[in-house]
């Protein structure tokens, strides 16, 4: 499971975010690359059984029990709060993201190009201005919609996904 910040200093009224990390280490890393960006754009991580305004499940298809857990945590997830905004990325999202969006229209299936995309899309969603359901039930970016000849979602198979196209980190890396 994925480890929580608690040193991260809670700005009063700052946007919530959890994140719940099912998988392999690449899935370890990736969460920690989307936990350092959602924190950058000024959300707030809480531990995952706590009410957040935005959820992250990076889901795991190893077996038919990964991808029922991945189920059951996103579930979770609204059912800690009903208005939050819950992404699905990962092996899990990518071989069966329709699954997810069909538990709820507030699921946000990332494929694994768009990944790096969820805290920039997550702050919009959270910003005073944003509608409640911008982008709920996606599968796409915004400008994967204006374009109809791009590729919408991943199409590859399960073994051909995150293991082999992990997110890249921003910026220097220590050594």
């Amino acid at each position: 499971m994925a480890s929580f910040d608690s040193s991260s200093a809670a700005s009063p009224g700052a946007p919530r975010f959890a994140i719940l990390t099912l998988g392999c280490r690449v899935n370890q890393y990736e969460s920690g690359v989307m936990r350092r960006d959602l924190a950058t754009r000024g959300l707030v991580e809480v531990p995952f059984e706590e009410a957040a305004e935005c959820y992250v499940i990076n889901t795991c298809t190893v077996t038919h029990l990964a991808d029922r857990k991945s189920r059951q945590m996103i579930r979770r997830a609204l059912r800690l709060n009903p208005a939050a905004h819950v992404f699905a990325v990962g092996c899990g999202a990518l071989c069966d993201g329709e699954a997810f969006t069909r538990i709820s229209g507030r699921i946000v299936v990332l494929s694994n190009e768009e990944k790096h995309t969820l805290a920039e899309r997550a702050a919009g969603l959270l910003s005073p201005c944003a509608g409640n359901d911008a982008g709920a039930g996606s599968r796409a970016s915004p400008q994967a919609a204006r374009a109809p000849d791009r590729t919408q979602t991943a199409e590859a198979p399960c073994a051909t996904d995150t293991a082999q196209r992990p997110l890249r980190p921003r910026g220097r890396e220590p050594s």
